[in-house]
């Protein structure tokens, strides 16, 4: 059996008595590739299946669609057999191109016959669009492409389609083109697929990379799998009708969104934060109802996503609310709550006073410690409403830490006063030392300067030197993408004082050292030594430590007779 379709294909450019008109029209390039499409559409182009379209007339269609470079064909190839239903998927190089298997997918007879009619029906499946579009971007390079599914072979010409009877019942795609490239780009942008990928033979399907987290919140639709995640001391799970699922993470390091479309991978940033001083928010997510660019190559900040993202934060805010009953045993998730709690204290004080007293009703069994912190948080927030039994909470707190831990007796009612109070001279020293004390933890050195760059009256300068610090403080507890946003924020204050600079500068090429972005590290320790040199001399010892740190870099990259020259240099200052 053998169909063929050709230049002889009904295209419906002249309705409703129309004269001839061009469906191409001209879209800037900030326009959504579904509204280019919805346009031929509205041309008469149309419809829900009464007209089809050759592998010509959808090339002259997507004449404004261009891939960044032709390999990227193979990344619509991938998110098309994902979205019909592949169960894994591996890529091999044969005879001169890729031959992609894809145990599990399927697709309607009709869009294997038919497959660029998919671009002109407004209720058609995303899935079979990426067919469509990568299809176009292959044979607009004169190569030939062949699906196999279900005992029938379609074969896709520059200029024509064929069908004939073949024996695969699995479904594979055969592209007459395709290399290490191609490979490449997939194992780069599926890293995170919901379903296995080997491409020549290895694996890259890799987990999702998590930070740490306190608190984990889990909408889970099965048809939308999130893959293997670490755990969270708070983990919630809620199960979704909606066509997504999501993970919201509460921690101190990471924030943005990682989204899944079709199993590609895109980045992009939340509309909202969760409005807790020293916490971040990440979320991951996947679905197949977003929109992308004319390139492809990014999400749209269309309708759905607004309410997926409107949707989680409503999720995220429920979870906080009803911290009480799950925060008591972990120190992070006591953290949380304090944070919660002041930042209601700001806006609502009366109901931070009420969730803060059934919190306390919690606690029975909890330790002293816990308790006392508990009891003096609200004690504060009755003397910020005026209640009257403020004080009483409080001296009962002190006795109750002081009979404890003189560690405790010291840092919780300062923390407390920091979160809650009216900033005032006495707790601006009294913070200061806090910063200085050597009982303190490194998490309330980084809160310490965190409330005295905010609420202290101080100079520019000195609110750039607690950023320096701040920054500093954030790298020593790995938290280097924070030190890296910290010094950015404040770029403009730190690079008027050259002492701030410098000390920014080494701090910046540590933190980016450390997320591996070594050109960059290299770059800032390069101004480093600009500064040294104009300050101390081309031969101060003060150059040393810096030159090491150059020549170390230089090794990474591979650069063994720069590094051999930084390390001679470093040695002549010591002769």
């Amino acid at each position: 059996m053998r169909h063929v379709w050709q230049n002889s294909v009904v295209d419906n450019d002249t309705p409703n008595g129309s004269e001839n008109r061009s469906p191409v029209a001209s879209f800037p390039q900030g326009e959504t590739f579904e509204k280019l499409l919805a346009d031929y559409r509205l041309n008469g182009v149309d419809s829900e299946g009464h007209f089809t379209l050759n592998p010509a007339r959808a090339r002259e269609m997507l004449e404004q669609f261009q891939l960044p470079e032709p390999a990227y064909h193979a990344l619509h190839l991938v998110s098309f057999l994902i979205g019909a239903g592949a169960t894994s998927i591996s890529v091999e190089r044969q005879a001169g191109g890729l031959l992609f298997s894809a145990p599990g997918a399927q697709i309607p007879p009709e869009a294997m016959s038919e497959p660029f009619s998919a671009l002109l029906k407004s209720k058609e499946e995303p899935y079979l669009g990426e067919l469509a579009l990568g299809l176009s971007a292959v044979l607009g390079q004169k190569v030939t492409v062949e699906l196999s599914w279900g005992g029938t072979t379609a074969i896709y010409r520059p200029d024509a389609i064929e069908l004939v009877e073949g024996s695969s019942l699995e479904m594979t795609i055969k592209v007459g083109r395709g290399g290490e490239r191609e490979l490449e780009l997939i194992a780069q942008h599926f890293a995170c697929s919901p379903i296995p990928i080997r491409l020549a033979g290895e694996s890259v399907t890799a987990a999702s990379s998590w930070g740490e987290a306190t608190l984990q919140l889990i909408l889970e639709n099965p048809s939308y799998p999130l893959g293997p995640m670490t755990v969270a001391p708070i983990h919630i799970r809620k199960s979704t009708k909606a066509r997504f699922s999501a993970v919201v993470r509460v921690g101190r390091e990471a924030s943005g969104v990682r989204v899944l479309h079709l199993g590609r991978l895109y980045t992009t940033e939340l509309p909202w934060s969760c409005g807790l001083e020293g916490w971040q928010v990440e979320a991951f997510l996947n679905t197949d109802r977003l929109q992308k660019d004319l390139t492809q190559q990014s999400l749209l900040e269309n309708q759905t996503l607004k309410n997926i993202f409107a949707t989680l934060q409503q999720q995220l805010e429920s979870a906080l609310a009803n911290l009480p009953l799950l925060v008591w045993r972990d120190h992070d998730a006591q953290c949380l709550w304090n944070s919660v709690i002041a930042s209601l204290a700001r806006a609502r004080p009366k109901e931070a006073v009420e969730r803060q007293s059934s919190f306390l009703r919690v606690l029975e069994t909890a330790p002293t410690a816990v308790k006392a912190n508990a009891l003096f948080r609200l004690g504060l927030l009755q003397d910020l409403v005026k209640a009257g039994s403020g004080e009483s909470c409080l001296r009962e707190a002190e006795a109750m830490l002081t009979a404890e831990d003189a560690r405790e007796a010291l840092r919780i009612p300062i923390k407390a006063r920091m979160d809650i109070s009216k900033p005032t001279p006495e707790m601006e020293e009294a913070v200061s030392a806090l910063v200085d004390d050597i009982r303190a933890t490194e998490e309330d050195r980084l809160e310490a300067l965190r409330w005295l760059r905010a609420f202290s009256a101080i100079t520019a300068r000195q609110r750039s030197l607690y950023t320096v610090k701040l920054a500093h403080q954030l790298n020593l507890l790995g938290r280097s993408g924070l030190a890296l946003q910290e010094l950015d924020s404040w770029e403009s204050e730190i690079s008027v004082d050259q002492l701030l600079l410098a000390q920014s500068l080494e701090i910046r090429s540590a933190a980016l050292a450390d997320l591996g972005h070594y050109p960059k590290a290299l770059e800032s320790l390069g101004r480093l030594l600009s500064l040294q040199r104009e300050e101390h001399g081309q031969y101060s010892l003060k150059l040393g430590l810096t030159l090491t740190q150059m020549a170390t870099l230089l090794e990474h990259l591979g650069k063994a007779k720069q590094a051999k020259e930084y390390r001679e240099w470093s040695r002549r200052l010591h002769e």
